[in-house]
């Protein structure tokens, strides 16, 4: 009986390749997938535990059964999620959904192949899912894996899905005007902007050009976000604005206007089903963006539209965990968490996403009874041989679900997945890390199908783990630790030892050695060599005699194998002599090795134990708590460690653990071995039982039989091994290190999952999972927990404060502000209002519910959060004062827990509900509540915990404060006077300051409010009408101006007393009239003083202004006669018509004026100024000074001033010219009195300056000539003083100086200031010889060495002698050259004295050889 007879593998169900959704809207490829699906049934089915809890997970046949149901029911929940892992197969079953729920009449073919392939898994299934898909229904498919809104996701499904089932779209073009805009845009500027359509197109990665491109834009523009997104560019180069999707959009009138169109009596379809692909992952994204850009509000309305359809819209789906697992990712302040929370309330279905289902399901028995009688029956009979390996497989390995179940693993693995061994199944589902579930299922086909052809008739056959490393499974697990995607190693070992022996072992040796390759990667826990030796047994089947014979060539002759005591477990050798002696290395250094138990308390060891991290509790998920208080801390160290002082530092730690961001919880991990003695055990249960009613929490690491010691010992050894031997091991001492850790880590573990409590009652076994028991501890101590739903009040470094903590003071301030209400609210910006929301509103299911619909606070109707408020108000209405430190000593502690901010919510509440009869005692002071407000909040940015501490609640007598507050609005409304309006305020702040308006009087307060704001309008109003004539009044004093005297007197007449008191309820004081009456004697007097002087001063200035002058003047007129002075009115009027009667007078005058403009501003003295025009301009000055004189009377007031401008201009300027004038002669008169060569350089500087003034051109002509003669004069003088050296060129120069200058036409004797300056010359000439004469003429004492230097002296005679000098030195030389010629000795001595010591020795050497050589 060959296998392959029986049973075959289903290839043709198998699809290759990750599927999309959205290939759906593609009929090749939603076919080919939907046909190859691979359905699961009731039958091969395993359920699991994986994060189901009590949820039971379902196969995907009655999956589809039960939707079909859902849908023929118009009262069952038209929500539905789909939940299973990420690579399940979710995606493909989407397509398959829809190809099925679209009918048998969309396409035939793939709906017939999908119900073939059901009906051989299960035929009454299938023949059920038949009869109840008659009928068609409009499948919309979103693929959430992409960014989108929703919105406009929502609108091209619907298009595509239009498209697919071959109808129009008019109806959603009318919805959306965004596309009907990009398509008008494209139609008229296609061919145009071509350039332009390819440029935006290449840059979105669509490279088709010209007519081509235009056909793929306008076939896919309405359903194509690309073609869609290139329009969009291209308008927005053009326009300077995009088209924006989110216009007008809406997904309930997109999908409204589906069930209206194509639903009902005369629709084409039965049901609208939206089919939502990686639900989960849209969530992730919307609440990550801004709502505008996601479109998360399309949530709401797909809920509230499917919830009115009455079944006729169907919403499925997929998603990977349950809603509340991405509600806790979302800010709950946000309104997407309250979108997404609405979809809890969907009807779940856990779909089976084990691989062990889909093989089972995916082997089909074509022979079923000889199926039963060869395999079946053959299993039957070997019942304890499956037992054996799943006894074997759960103690050497952590397993789950059907592997932990011995009925499903019978069932499912032994049964349905024949002939696969057990651990073959295992491995292709649990090497997740290598493989891909489409590879496993590639390779478990491979395996079927090349055993076909065996002969089962002995019933033994079965696919055994080791085989499976014989092929592509591990080549591909070998490629992906080599191209580093898998940091284990164990793969390349095992090839370098194959690689190195492969042809020197047996075929059995190979089998052991690829049976340990899957121990090693699947880690199996094996405890010891006999246990190592039975796994390898289990993996490659040979009998245990088999696997030591083997094991004497892997372990002795060829060392590729070497026994790990401490792991238990063989390890790969790959390089045998390196490895071998580094094991040796190790087990030296072991051998003398020992710890203390202290090292459990390094910072490393607590990371590898894993309590560095607080442990998580479910208590504040389940109680609705975003705080970080409800967490444990973790401690290790030895049980000796655990004593008296310890149980003190933990327990008063607990009760100072009031802080949203300390954890209440301590759990103690205890380690204890075989070494330890009893008697720290019998102390610990002593100590512990003072934990009682606490949450310190006591675990016990029982190393029974010292395995964590002996790992940490290890560990230790290797970590604190030095450099030199860590690099001369290296690749050796890595693998070890990272065994050894990995050991520890797993040890650890062990110890964790036992799970052994110390408590009270001594030494007991915790059944649930430790976070699980926690909560539970929580729940115990504290059942009276409220919830504090309040995103971001805690940041993530675990401290209050950022913007959570401001908006936490902004809440706290709103309520003890007493000023709750809608307007309130609404002013806040949007994050304020979400957590006001979230934590207090009855809208929102996780609040305390302390602020209506109607924005109105009211007492919390939340029940555990209702006791705690009746609690405290009980107390404060029991005593005169109730201190809010009592409050934070019992509700911080058991049984409610709340930390300090929670507490200071509380009391805020407790004070906007009852602010009429509360009051605050702080500091021996009673103050209300909002005054307290300002000592609790800071900045709007914190808290003071210390003031709310130190104070205490009064109630006061509400009726005494009514009865005060009576009194007083009668007073104010009685009162008629303006002036007490301010007295009246103040009084009115400072009772409000004590206590608060009670509510009965709210009517009262408000109509009372409202008369004295009338009062202060009346104030205002008057204070404003008196400011505006006082302002009249200093204006017309300051300035002398009538104008505002007679307007401050008109402002006085038309006070409009009626409209500022009698309108407002007040009466005319005395006071204000008296105020009134000194304002108007004033102004009267200021008119009688400056009527004379005004009209003294009038003049019409321009021809241009003679309307306005006459404008003003008959306004004066009108004025004075309005306020009574008709005589003022009169005058004013003569002498305006006389002004206006001579028009020609007025325009001379006009002229003038601006001719004195512009010779002032024309005229302006600067240092760029030519005497030239100041000579103008002084006789422009003089010519106005007499026009002025003639029209003076035409100036009036102003007639001083231009007079004294134009003056003092023409007074600079005659001052000006005056001084240049004067300068010009005193330099003709200075040149008769040149005497010297200085008065020379003083003329010339003088002429200089004179040139600079800018003088006339004559003037300029003469000085110019006059200058340069006397300049020519001076630097001739200068040549000749220069000659005071050279007595022959100086004689020559003074020669020729006088002849040049006998003849001159100076106004100034020339030749005598010459004759001086050669004298003088002369005189310095004779002085230098006569001083060179004294010194230098004499031969001293005519020695041979005076003599010397005197004829060295005079080799170079100064230029400066005379001839007669000069002969007397010729005759003293000849006197010297005689001197000289009588010694010649001396000269040699005087000589040789010049000499230096060396050259005298030389001379000396040279001497005496002449010597020596003359003889």
């Amino acid at each position: 009986m060959e296998l392959g007879n029986i049973l075959e593998f289903r290839r043709d169900l198998y699809f290759e390749g990750a599927v999309q959704a959205d290939w759906f809207y593609s009929k090749e490829k939603a076919a080919k997938v939907a046909e190859n699906f691979v359905f699961h049934g009731k039958k091969y089915f395993g359920t699991e535990e994986q994060e189901t809890g009590s949820k039971k997970r379902i196969d995907t046949i009655s999956l589809v059964e039960e939707l079909l149901e859902k849908m023929s029911d118009d009262h069952t929940n038209a929500l539905t999620l789909a939940i299973a892992d990420y690579g399940t197969g979710k995606s493909h079953l989407a397509v398959t959904l829809g190809q099925l729920f679209s009918g048998k009449y969309y396409m035939p073919e793939t709906y017939n192949k999908i119900l073939s392939n059901i009906s051989s898994i299960d035929f009454d299934a299938a023949e059920h899912i038949r009869s109840m898909t008659d009928e068609r229904n409009f499948v919309l498919v979103i693929n959430g894996m992409r960014d989108f809104n929703l919105h406009s996701e929502i609108l091209k499904a619907a298009q595509k899905s239009l498209r697919l089932y071959g109808l129009p779209d008019d109806g959603l073009k009318k919805i959306n005007r965004a596309l009907e805009t990009a398509e008008v845009f494209f139609r008229r500027n296609s061919t145009n902007s071509i350039a332009l359509f390819e440029e935006k197109a290449k840059s979105f990665g669509w490279n088709e050009i010209g007519d081509t491109l235009i056909k793929k834009i306008e076939d896919n523009l309405m359903t194509d976000e690309t073609a869609f997104d290139i329009v969009n560019s291209v308008y927005m180069e053009i326009n300077g604005q995009e088209i924006r999707w989110d216009e007008g959009l809406s997904a309930s009138n997109i999908l409204e206007m589906l069930i209206s169109e194509y639903c009902g009596m005369n629709g084409k379809f039965e049901h609208i089903i939206l089919l939502f692909d990686e639900f989960g992952r849209y969530l992730e994204y919307a609440s990550g963006v801004n709502a505008a850009k996601s479109g998360d509000s399309a949530l709401q309305q797909i809920f509230e539209v499917a919830q009115n359809a009455e079944g006729v819209l169907q919403v499925i789906n997929f998603i990977q965990s349950d809603i509340k697992t991405y509600l806790q990712r979302v800010d709950q302040t946000k309104n997407i968490s309250r979108y997404i929370g609405r979809y809890d309330a969907s009807d779940k279905y856990y779909i089976s996403s084990n691989l062990e289902t889909v093989f089972a399901n995916l082997i089909q028995r074509k022979d079923k009874i000889a199926f039963e009688e060869n395999v079946v029956a053959w299993q039957k009979n070997n019942e304890d041989v499956w037992k054996d390996i799943f006894e074997k497989l759960n103690r050497w390995i952590v397993t789950k679900g059907m592997w932990k179940d011995y009925s499903l693993f019978r069932k499912v693995v032994v049964e349905g997945i024949y002939p696969m061994h057990p651990i073959s199944t295992f491995m292709l589902t649990q090497l997740s890390d290598y493989l891909q579930n489409r590879s496993s299922l590639t390779l478990i086909s491979q395996y079927i199908e090349n055993s076909k052809n065996v002969d089962i008739a002995n019933h033994s056959f079965l696919i055994m783990p080791e085989t499976l490393m014989t092929g592509d499974l591990y080549t591909e697990m070998l490629a992906a630790e080599q191209e580093g995607k898998q940091p284990s190693q164990q793969c390349i070992r095992y090839d370098n030892i194959i690689r190195k022996y492969q042809d020197k072992l047996s075929e059995k040796s190979l089998a052991v050695l690829r049976s340990n390759l899957i121990l090693r990667i699947l880690r199996f826990r094996t405890k010891d060599y006999n246990d190592a030796k039975e796994a390898l047994s289990l993996c490659c089947g040979f009998s245990m005699s088999e696997i030591e014979e083997e094991l004497k060539w892997l372990e002795n002759e060829y060392a590729v194998l070497g026994f790990d005591d401490h792991a238990g477990c063989f390890d790969f050798m790959e390089d045998s002599t390196g490895a071998h002696d580094f094991k040796l290395f190790k087990k030296r250094l072991l051998a003398g090795a020992s710890i203390d138990k202290s090292i459990l308390q390094s910072v490393k060891i607590k990371e590898i134990a894993g309590v560095l991290e607080k442990q998580t509790t479910n208590f504040a998920l389940q109680h609705k708590i975003t705080t970080n208080e409800w967490l444990f801390e973790q401690e290790l160290y030895a049980i000796e460690e655990f004593d008296q002082s310890k149980v003190r530092t933990y327990l008063e730690s607990w009760k100072t653990a009031i802080s949203s961001t300390t954890a209440k919880g301590r759990l103690v991990w205890l380690y204890v071995n075989k070494d330890t003695e009893a008697s720290y055990l019998e102390r610990a249960k002593e100590l512990v039982r003072q934990f009682s009613n606490t949450p310190i929490i006591v675990m016990l690491l029982n190393d029974l039989d010292n395995r964590l010691y002996e790992s940490l010992l290890e560990y230790d050894v290797l970590d604190r091994l030095d450099d030199i031997n860590r690099n001369k091991y290296d690749r050796y001492y890595q693998a070890d290190y990272e065994q050894a850790e990995n050991n520890l880590k797993d040890e650890f573990s062990e110890l964790k999952k036992q799970r052994i409590q110390l408590g009270a009652d001594g030494i007991e076994e915790i059944k649930a999972r430790i976070p699980m028991f926690l909560t539970s501890v929580f729940d115990s101590i504290y059942p009276s927990a409220i919830s504090f739903t309040f995103d971001g009040f805690i940041t993530k470094g675990n401290n209050i404060g950022g913007k959570g903590g401001a908006y936490y003071c902004s809440i706290v301030k709103m309520l003890l502000s007493n000023t709750v209400n809608e307007t309130t609210i609404h002013n806040f910006a949007s994050d304020v209002r979400n957590r006001i929301e979230a934590l207090l509103m009855t809208s929102n299911a996780t609040s305390w519910k302390c602020i209506d619909k109607d924005y109105r606070v009211i007492p919390p109707e939340d029940t555990k959060v209702r006791k705690v408020y009746d609690d405290i108000l009980e107390k404060i209405s029991k005593n005169q004062e109730f201190a809010c430190i009592n409050i934070f000593k019992e509700y911080c502690r058991p049984p409610y827990g709340m930390s300090e901010d929670v507490v200071v919510l509380m009391i805020a509440v407790i004070c906007a509900n009852m602010n009429y009869c509360l009051r605050f005692k702080y500091n021996d002071s009673l103050i209300n509540i909002n005054s307290w407000k300002e000592l609790v909040v800071i900045k709007d940015k914190k808290i003071d915990i210390n003031v709310v501490k130190k104070s205490a609640f009064v109630m006061v007598d509400a009726g005494a404060v009514t009865d005060k507050y009576v009194r007083f609005f009668k007073r104010i409304q009685s009162n008629k006077n303006i002036s007490e309006i301010s007295l009246l305020e103040r009084i009115l702040l400072d009772m409000k300051e004590v206590d608060e308006i009670p509510e009965a009087l709210e009517t009262q307060y408000l109509l009372s409010m409202k008369y004295l704001n009338s009062g202060k309008k009346a104030n205002n109003e008057w204070r404003t009408c008196i400011n505006e004539i006082n302002k009249c009044l200093d204006l017309a004093i300051e300035k002398k101006d009538l104008y505002d005297a007679l307007k401050g007197l008109q402002l006085v007449k038309d006070i409009p007393y009626s409209k500022i008191f009698k309108d407002n309820g007040y009466e005319v004081d005395a006071e204000s009239r008296a105020t009134v009456k000194e304002l108007e004697i004033k102004l009267t007097d200021e008119v009688d003083q400056q009527i004379e002087t005004y009209v003294g001063n009038m003049r019409c200035k321009t021809i241009e202004g003679v309307n306005t002058f006459r404008n003003h003047n008959n306004k004066l007129q009108t004025m004075l006669i309005d306020v009574g002075f008709d005589d003022y009115a009169s005058q004013i009027n003569k002498r305006k018509e006389a002004i206006l009667g001579n028009v020609n007078e007025i325009r001379s005058y006009q002229e003038l004026r601006v001719d004195c403009k512009k010779y002032l501003e024309g005229s302006q003295i600067t240092k760029y100024e030519t005497y030239v025009n100041f000579c103008r301009y002084l006789k422009t000055g003089e010519e106005l000074q007499g026009r002025i004189e003639k029209h003076a009377d035409m100036f009036g007031k102003d007639l001083q001033k231009i007079q004294n401008d134009i003056s003092d201009r023409v007074e600079i300027l005659r001052k000006n010219c005056d001084r240049i004038k004067q300068d010009m002669s005193d330099i003709w008169d200075d040149l008769y009195e040149v005497k010297n060569i200085e008065d020379v350089e003083i003329l010339i500087n003088n002429i200089t300056t004179v040139l600079q003034k800018g003088i006339s051109d004559v003037d300029q002509k003469d000085f110019e000539d006059l200058r340069e003669n006397l300049q020519e004069l001076l630097n001739d003088i200068n040549d000749i003083k220069g000659l005071d050296s050279s007595r022959n060129e100086f004689n020559v120069k003074a020669e020729s100086m006088i002849k040049k200058y006998e003849t001159s036409d100076y106004e100034f004797d020339v030749l005598d200031i010459l004759k001086t300056i050669i004298s003088n010359v002369e005189n310095e000439l004779d002085k230098k010889e006569h001083y060179w004469i004294n010194n230098s003429l004499t031969l001293e004492d005519k020695s041979r060495g005076a003599v010397h230097r005197w004829k060295e002296k005079i080799k170079y005679l100064p230029k400066y002698l005379s001839q007669e000098t000069i002969e007397k030195v010729k005759l003293l030389d000849s006197e010297a050259d005689k001197i000289i010629s009588e010694g010649k000795i001396e000269d040699v001595i005087f000589y040789f004295d010049r000499l230096d010591n060396d050259e005298k020795l030389e001379c000396i050497q040279k001497l005496e050889k002449m010597i020596s050589d003359s003889k």
